[in-house]
């Protein structure tokens, strides 16, 4: 299956917007200043040939930004 790995800087309604694709509250939402919720990869499995979608750390976290970008990395190496 394909997936589509959500980037961007933290606190911009990424996990958000995975939630309305997804049809379901999957992602931890919420709101927050300065940085985001997610701190690590997070893969909700594609079912039946359905697109799979992750949802990654924000690029911008001054307080776990290397943390972030090996998350980052780590989800657009999945297959």
């Amino acid at each position: 299956p394909q997936m589509t790995v959500v980037l961007g800087n933290p606190g911009l309604g990424k996990s958000t917007i995975l939630n309305a694709l997804v049809g379901k509250p999957f992602f931890e939402s919420g709101f927050s200043v300065g940085a985001g919720l997610t701190s690590v990869l997070k893969v909700c499995p594609a079912k039946d040939g359905e697109m799979a979608y992750a949802d990654a750390p924000g690029l911008n976290d001054p307080l776990h930004r290397e943390k972030a970008a090996k998350e980052i990395e780590r989800g657009l190496k999945q297959n």
